[in-house]
């Protein structure tokens, strides 16, 4: 794994690189097969299940399996691997009200909805390759991959499970190499093709209900989400499927240099058919009606999936990708080592650049029908396509450059490092919403009085709610009723421009026998990521606006404020971005026979930021994504601290152990204010446990190999005993991230997600 100071043969790596070799056969016959097997008797209780009051454990199990062959085929031409790897995983999440909400507040028919339950995962892995050796400066492997997982998946958070989702990928790869030596030269060619299929569909079908709490607090305001319950919205088939050729000539015949050129083109096809909320959703404010303690009968808002009669719902995309590099690897002096290299990506996605925007939306947010839009802080101009208006980005020249400075003859102390920009793409999974949005529309009505926090303007999509709204005919007369059928308009920039992160590292390597020390500095900031932005304004051109007769008014979003018939505006454009400085510190012992045992720890010191939270694409909260304010990272820990090691012990059993702390995540939510009237988002560290750290772990693993002395001298059985989380940490998730609440920081459930308890796992093999 290269984590800075990449090389200019790798494409499309924002912050870090894997390479990996898979296994080859060899003139001997080996194999191996093992099982790994845990469940909720090897566990201790989750908090969950103690907290308010003891229930049984969640049915918890983690089977692991899997075996290996290889082998010659004809003795030193010819040999042969086949591994098959096998998952069976049942785990446990929590449902649950946000911020701390109390569930007892909640009426008790739909009590039973939270809890803790069970999610299952399957998984099933096939990997086979031939190489042969015709020559001995030739090398020609055939190589496949089938990936087939399946189950019925949900997460910790507020969806019932009702709501899971059952998931589908199958991914099948092949790989065709041929790898010829000259004398000095290598040239390594690659002809690949792959098939991935994900789609996943809702576990059960009818009428979603999302339901919210809104509560004023001083001058501010808050929606809590409370419960998802009912029938799951999640209904995909996406893929990709393709070929790629690429061609790796490395040449080391002028002293002190190894150059490396190469080229890689790929024609992919993407496809996608995404319809979603095909079971309508309706959104409840609890709180909405007077006198009504917990409101269930009159929903706000109603969100519906519905195909247009002539829009073909399967969005596809012939996409044609490639890259050229060049990179010398350069011995300037004994002490010097230089690495310099540049690279070029292009893409073309023929969705995007031959679209051309429907004479129906252009007409919609056109100032005869949207006046709205012209005094707004944006040109829809630069959103609508004509079908050859749009250009694939031809910019992306990448430097590579690093260098080693060796301080002495033996190389014990060096200094390492440098810069790299690396460009990424715009994903298709979000560029395709704009031609989806032709075929399957997701339509959304809002109703008059429902809403306690932002009540609709009147319109063709803000009516007077009716029960016979429930039905399908009922939602049928909705979409007809309204010019546009009440659904979204989704647009995006005519000039999208291309992710991109700029990498910095500079460091200090020392080996001091028997250990090696390094401290480094890296920075990464990246820029242009893509987000979607609320593209309704107010009849002004304001995306918020101040009534001086409401003393009570705060800023909302202008979600009412949408085309007649339609529903909002939503617009595709770049500027997300992030930056990060880590200081770390690490150490490092290697096993060896005359000295078995092995340590590895590293410090990290990182300051973070970010415009947006990871995961957050829709930025609708504020006009522009510079309106948001940039503030520490929520996913990254300012202090995070990882030790591993291992020893071999007397009695032949060799124990290894890692532990790991980190601090406290990040919070951050948005406060509504009436006076002064602003929408401001504010952050605080969360509260840690025992107000040291977010998350700790330390487990234990005892190894134990005894041979055999059948078939082959190296038969051997393993045994393996692992204990997770010793200490039994509880590693919570969940912290009450309303900035009006007292308990503002505090733990609010006692879920921690996927953290297992201390945990017993037991795992047999054998190998020969």
């Amino acid at each position: 794994m290269l984590s800075s100071n990449y090389k200019a043969e790798f494409d499309q790596v924002s912050s870090v690189a894997i390479t990996a070799v898979t296994k080859s056969g060899t003139n001997e016959f080996h194999g191996e097969g093992f099982f790994d097997y845990t469940n909720q008797k090897l566990r201790d209780r989750r908090p969950s299940e103690i907290f308010p009051t003891t229930i049984p454990k969640v049915d918890t199990s983690n089977k692991q399996f899997g075996a290996a062959l290889g082998g010659p085929i004809i003795k030193d031409k010819a040999h042969f691997f086949f591994t098959y790897e096998g998952k069976r995983i049942t785990s446990p999440y929590d449902v649950r009200p946000e911020n701390g909400y109390p569930v007892a507040s909640i009426p008790e028919q739909y009590r039973d909805d939270f809890g803790t339950f069970a999610q299952r995962f399957k998984e099933d892995l096939y990997f086979g390759k031939i190489d042969i050796v015709p020559t001995d400066k030739d090398l020609i492997e055939l190589s496949g991959k089938y990936r087939n997982e399946s189950g019925l998946q949900n997460a910790t958070g507020i969806n019932a499970a009702s709501t899971s989702t059952l998931n589908k990928v199958v991914d099948k790869r092949g790989l065709l190499r041929w790898q010829h030596t000259g004398n000095t030269w290598i040239n390594d060619a690659r002809v690949s093709y792959e098939d991935v299929v994900f789609s996943p569909t809702p576990a059960t079908d009818g009428i979603t209900q999302f339901f919210q709490a809104t509560q004023r607090i001083g001058s501010g305001t808050q929606r809590t989400d409370l419960l998802r319950a009912g029938a799951g919205g999640n209904f995909q088939t996406k893929g990709q499927k393709g070929w790629t050729v690429q061609d790796d000539f490395t040449f080391t015949g002028l002293q002190g240099h190894t150059i490396k050129v190469g080229a890689k083109a790929k024609w992919v096809k993407l496809n996608t058919r995404e319809q979603n909320l095909t079971n309508p959703q309706y959104t409840y404010d609890v709180n909405a009606i007077p006198g009504v303690a917990f409101n269930d009968t009159l929903p706000y808002q109603l969100q519906f999936g519905a195909a247009v009669a002539a829009g073909n719902p399967n969005v596809r995309s012939n996409n044609f990708q490639i890259g050229f590099y060049a990179q010398d690897d350069w011995d300037v002096t004994d002490h010097l080592t230089l690495n310099l290299g540049l690279r070029w990506d292009y893409e073309r996605t023929p969705a995007y650049l031959d679209y051309a925007t429907s004479a129906e939306n252009v007409a919609a947010v056109s100032p005869a029908n949207y006046g709205n839009l012209t005094g707004a802080d944006y040109d829809i101009n630069d959103y609508i396509s004509t079908g050859n208006n749009r250009k694939a980005f031809k910019g992306a020249w990448q430097p590579r450059l690093g260098f080693t400075y060796r301080f002495d003859e033996a190389g014990r102390f060096s200094m390492f490092g440098g810069y790299g920009r690396s460009y990424d793409r715009n994903q298709f999974d979000f560029l395709q919403q704009e031609v989806s949005q032709g075929a399957y529309q997701v339509r959304t009505f809002n109703f008059i009085g429902n809403d306690s926090l932002n009540p609709c303007v009147p319109s063709q999509t803000c009516i007077a709610w009716d029960p016979v709204y429930l039905t399908e005919a009922g939602r049928q007369q909705l979409a007809t009723s309204a010019s546009g059928g009440g659904r979204a308009i989704v647009m995006m920039n005519n000039d999208l421009k291309l992710p991109y992160s700029d990498q910095f590292s500079l460091g200090l390597r020392g080996r001091f026998s028997p250990v090696e020390l390094e401290l480094g500095f890296t920075h990464i900031e990246s820029n242009d990521g893509f987000a979607f932005l609320l593209g309704n304004r107010r009849p002004d051109g304001s995306f918020f606006f101040n009534d001086p007769a409401n003393p009570t008014d705060v800023p909302q979003s202008p979600f009412s404020f949408s085309p007649n018939g339609f529903g909002s505006i939503i617009l595709g454009t770049n500027g997300l971005k992030t930056n990060s400085d880590a200081v770390y510190f690490k150490l490092t012992k290697t096993y060896s026979a005359a000295s078995p045992w092995s340590i590895d720890a590293t410090y990290t010191y990182t300051q973070a930021d970010e415009n947006r939270q990871f995961g957050e694409t829709y930025s609708l909260d504020f006009a522009q994504l510079s309106d948001y304010p940039t503030l520490r990272s929520s996913g990254v820990p300012r202090h995070r601290f990882v030790i591993a090691g291992s020893v071999d012990t007397p009695i032949g059993v060799t124990i290894s152990t890692k532990f790991q702390i980190e601090s406290p995540i990040y919070l951050k939510a948005f406060i509504d204010n009436s006076d002064p009237f602003s929408r401001t988002l504010v952050g605080r560290e969360a509260d840690g446990l025992g107000d040291l750290w977010g998350r700790r772990q330390l487990d234990f693993a005892f190894t134990k190999y005894i041979p055999l002395g059948f078939i082959s001298d190296q038969t051997r059985i393993r045994m393996r005993l692992d204990i997770l989380n010793v200490m039994n940490d509880r590693n919570y998730v969940d912290f009450n991230n309303s900035p009006l609440d007292p308990n503002y920081g505090r733990r609010s459930t006692y879920s921690t997600g996927g953290n297992a308890p201390r945990t017993v796992k037991l795992s047999a093999g054998f190998s020969f």
